[in-house]
């Protein structure tokens, strides 16, 4: 600036036209950061120069690659997003000077005017190889610090921060370093915290299943998947009850929360389309987890079966439709109230079955009230977590024992993940549960023919009820049972009692159905053996139970 311009500067400051001047204090001015001076692109400066001097400073600021996509941390959710052009220009802003060279005078030096990137130059730089090879590539995202199988066989468990050899980001979760427990503390600690939830086939004495067992490494999994090679493959956790609020959204609900301190949910999606969108956006942002909460419809998906059953994925970004590929190891866990699958998804997954024998929900009493506000807690987070690591801990000193069944698919994990529970005095996870899942409606009628046989339940004397077509509907809409079956609307008179009303075609299909069973006995306990018939030859309109 002349001498000139100064000069009339401080004559109007004087006079009160202009602002006095805020001088910086000595000491505050020391403060500022020293960020690393970059020209931008020009006369004698390329774009490959700019984008390496901008890669070499943003490779220590949190940029990091999934496949070839440049991706930030999101401190609030702790997930990854993708950086945008527009986005990357006041990031860079943050994290160092950029200026070009003004023309002066004649006689002067030109001058440095510091600016920021233009956006065509942000989205040259991003898409620069100077810029990505030297970006650090991410595998996940650790909410809390979980361990990590080293290439000479050691087991540490990482430090928060950015590890190059895992290629793992652990943020700060806040919580203290987890307590070392012998191993039956260990198992007593998980045992008690989920004693309130009534797992299929539980015993009494000992708290112990087949459900619990699968829990248990649906619980490990997450906090053990730096154990496995990059490219291992994960089963999917599918959780199901015999009634509403039996409890099983809760218990996914002390896994997410205990490893990552959030437990938000997804849609399934409505159709194949909207679910791959889905599996795309949670792969390229390095999700640890996906949460499909009550579903409604039959768990089948192509795209479903190859995201378990494939170490890497590609789709496309939604920002800029370009194409990606990365690896993953993303664990899904589903609830559903009597759930079905296809046959290639049951044998991908690992089903927990809750079975809830009082018909009223609300009469059970739970040693603790466990809900989301006690979940988060810090205290509770840190003793499952100390639990688990004591677990893992416990399996290392034992010789590393593998599991004794394998999962087709996931031999891996088999190995891994069930020696750890088995090792820890759980049953194999990995055990065949005693309902048939997949395309069968075996267990949605074993449930209907036990609502249907209240009558003899209640009366030893009474030897057949009879229900209309009618009834059987409104049963099966109030306890979500053939739920890919059913498709209809309540119907609401104003002088009459509502009713559901199926859809023609649902109605057909529905009663087919039916058909296939008439004429077979069902075990109903207080009952004993029943048998499920129809009254009439058309229209298929009633339906009765007969003692056998």
């Amino acid at each position: 600036m002349s001498d000139q311009v100064d000069a009339t500067n401080r004559i109007l400051r004087e006079g009160g036209v202009l602002p006095p001047v805020e001088l910086v204090e000595e000491s505050k001015a020391e403060e500022r950061p020293e960020m690393q001076r970059i020209r931008i692109p020009g006369r004698n400066r390329t774009i490959g120069e700019f984008a390496k001097d901008v890669g070499q400073v943003m490779c220590q600021n949190g940029i990091y690659l999934r496949g070839e996509v440049p991706m930030v941390l999101n401190k609030q959710d702790k997930k990854l997003r993708e950086m945008t052009a527009s986005a990357f220009r006041s990031y860079v802003d943050n994290h160092a000077s950029l200026f070009y060279f003004e023309s002066a005078g004649k006689d002067e030096m030109p001058r440095e005017v510091r600016v920021s990137m233009a956006k065509d130059i942000a989205g040259d730089t991003l898409r620069s190889f100077n810029f990505l090879d030297l970006q650090r590539q991410i595998r996940r995202i650790n909410s809390v610090r979980m361990p990590a199988m080293r290439a000479d066989g050691r087991i540490d468990l990482l430090a928060e921060g950015y590890d190059h050899e895992s290629k793992i980001l652990s943020v700060d979760s806040g919580l203290p370093v987890y307590e070392e427990m012998e191993i039956d503390e260990a198992r007593r600690v998980m045992i008690d915290f989920f004693k309130g939830f009534d797992f299929e086939g539980k015993d009494k004495e000992t708290g112990k299943s087949r459900s619990l067992d699968a829990h248990m490494a649906g619980m490990l999994t997450p906090f053990c998947l730096g154990l496995l090679s990059p490219l291992a493959l994960v089963p999917m956790f599918i959780y199901t009850a015999n009634t509403r609020r039996g409890g099983k959204t809760l218990l996914v609900k002390s896994i997410l929360y205990t490893c990552y301190g959030t437990a938000p949910a997804s849609s399934f999606g409505k159709d194949e389309e909207e679910l791959r969108k889905i599996l795309d956006t949670k792969a390229l942002s390095a999700a640890s987890y996906i949460f499909f909460d009550n579903v409604k419809r039959k768990v089948s998906s192509g795209f479903l079966e190859a995201f378990l059953t494939q170490p890497t994925w590609g789709g496309r970004t939604m920002a800029t439709q370009k194409d990606f590929g990365v690896d993953k190891q993303t664990i899904i866990y589903v609830t559903s109230n009597h759930v079905k699958t296809s046959d290639d998804i049951a044998g991908r997954a690992l089903f927990v079955d809750l079975f809830v024998e009082t018909t009223d929900v609300q009469t059970r009493e739970f040693p603790v009230v466990i809900d989301d506000s006690y979940l988060v807690q810090p205290t509770v987070r840190h003793t499952l977590l100390s639990a688990m690591w004591s677990m893992v801990k416990h399996w290392d000193r034992s010789g590393r024992p593998v599991g004794k069944k394998k999962l087709v698919s996931f031999e891996e994990w088999s190995r891994v993940v069930g020696g750890i529970v088995m090792a820890a005095g759980f049953g194999d996870p990995v055990e065949t549960p005693k309902l048939v899942f997949g395309n069968t409606d075996w267990p949605d009628m074993v449930e209907l023919v036990t609502d249907l046989a209240a009558g003899l339940i209640a009366d030893a004397e009474v030897r057949t009820v009879e229900h209309k077509m009618d009834r059987i509907v409104e049963i099966c809409v109030e306890k979500d049972l053939f739920v890919d079956r059913i498709d209809g609307r309540w119907v609401r008179p104003k002088e009459e009692p509502a009713y559901f009303e199926l859809k023609k075609s649902s109605s057909i299909q529905f009663g087919q159905l039916l058909k296939e069973y008439v004429g077979r006995i069902f075990d109903v306990p207080g009952a004993g053996k029943v048998f499920f018939g129809r009254r009439g030859s058309k229209n298929w309109r009633r339906f009765q139970i007969e003692r056998a």
